[in-house]
């Protein structure tokens, strides 16, 4: 039994090496082949600018599917156990003793140590494809590609329309001039067109968007400014002006600061909370009592919002003058001292002005020198006589009652002297 075992063990692992070696053979040209194609393909992806690293299952899938082609094509000459062993008995000179002990004819030979085929790998031949592969695959990831696409590099920068804003919103959050509720729900707004992906900034939806964005902020800047200039000309307004004039100009700013603490309030950029609180608590009379120190922290608390709406192209500076004029603009002035009558009227009158634009008038003229041909003379009315009694009854028409004769057929006009005299220079 132990000869028995021995000659068996042997006659599997022969035919086991022996049909490795019809497989090996049947795939090392699958191995060139896809090492060949995954170098070209490597070459394609790095020459588009492509990650090649998915590019790997689709290999394996391909080693696969070669490696079962081959494992059917190779099974047509693999060995059984019993070819294994008539092999081994021709390679062994033994008489065919070792299929008859199969059979059951005979006994199992005694053991040997050179019992195997008389085949040897040749490893040169079977090292060779995958060699070659793997060199045509590195040798495709580290060649360097002349014409290669340049990486195509994200944007970096984005649009100047959202760096604006961005600046613009910097300031109103460092100045502290609006309600900071406001400044986020614009810095959100900016924020979604950023979370845009980088290759999509520059498209025109976004660019629209982005210039919209901005618009929109300038303009509630710009009512915002319009609203602070108007605040602090009506306070400082009232400060300037004599107490006599403050009854006839109280109405007037009061009604200017009202106007402008309500865009304040209700506005897209609403002012800080604690400075409308200030704002709302004063008047053209209570601005008046105000100390120095008081007032100047808050003129000069509203000139920094007006040069942060302005981007300080605006100071602050005289708008109470400013709101006067547009004040007294309506109304004549009273005169005084130390300023003038006021501005023009320029509202309507209830009397009515007579000018006397309504009369008529002749133009008569009676130097004819200058007349041309075509000229009106004169007008004058009168009818036409008619003869009654000078009918003669149906006629024929159409024809000509009788030949013209001498100047009768030539149209006549007369001409003034200066005509004449213009008609003997040609014609003499």
């Amino acid at each position: 039994m132990a000869h028995e075992s021995f000659w068996l063990r042997r006659a599997r692992v022969e035919a086991l090496r022996f049909n490795l070696g019809w497989l090996l053979q049947m795939f090392l040209p699958w191995v060139v082949g896809l090492g060949l194609l995954a170098s070209v393909g490597i070459v394609a992806l790095r020459s588009a600018d492509r990650e090649s690293a998915w590019t790997l299952p689709i290999m394996a899938g391909l080693v696969l599917a070669g490696f079962g082609v081959s494992l059917v094509r190779a099974q047509k000459k693999f060995l059984t156990r019993q070819e294994a062993l008539v092999r081994l008995d021709a390679d062994l000179c033994l008489q065919n003793r070792l299929s008859a002990a199969a059979e059951g004819i005979g006994d199992w030979p005694a053991p040997r140590h050179d019992a195997s085929f008389a085949l040897r790998w040749r490893w040169r031949t079977l090292l060779w494809p995958p060699v070659v592969a793997l060199l045509l695959v590195l040798a495709a990831g580290v060649i360097p590609l002349p014409q290669a696409k340049a990486k195509t590099t994200a944007a970096t920068s984005e649009p100047p329309a959202w760096t604006a804003t961005q600046e613009k919103i910097a300031e109103l959050r460092q100045e502290e001039i609006v309600q900071p509720e406001a400044v986020e729900e614009w810095q959100a707004a900016l924020d979604a067109l950023r979370q845009q992906p980088s290759d999509q900034w520059f498209r025109h939806e976004s660019l629209e968007a982005g210039d919209n964005l901005q618009i929109q902020l300038g303009q509630s800047l710009s009512d915002l400014q319009k609203n602070l200039e108007t605040s602090l000309g009506a306070l400082e307004a009232a400060r300037e002006i004599e107490q006599s004039q403050l009854q006839a100009l109280g109405q007037p700013l009061d009604q200017a600061l009202a106007e402008a603490l309500q865009g304040l309030e209700l506005g897209k950029l609403p002012l800080d909370e604690k400075m409308l609180s200030q704002l709302k608590n004063l008047d053209a009379s209570k601005a008046r009592q105000l100390t120095a120190a008081e007032w100047k922290a808050l003129s000069e608390r509203l000139k920094a919002g007006i040069g942060t709406c302005s981007g300080d192209q605006a100071t602050g500076d005289k708008e109470g003058d400013k709101l006067l004029a547009l004040i007294l603009g309506g109304q004549p002035g009273s005169g005084g001292v130390s300023r003038g009558p006021g501005t023009a009227p320029l509202t309507l009158s209830d009397t009515e002005s007579r000018l006397g634009t309504t009369k008529q008038e002749a133009v008569q003229n009676d130097d004819l020198s200058r007349a041309a041909l075509g000229d009106l003379m004169g007008l004058g009315t009168g009818e036409h006589k008619v003869d009654k009694t000078a009918d003669a009854g149906p006629q024929s028409g159409g024809a000509m009652s009788a030949t013209g004769t001498g100047s009768e057929a030539v149209w006549q006009q007369t001409a003034t002297p200066a005509e004449q005299g213009a008609l003997r220079k040609f014609f003499q």
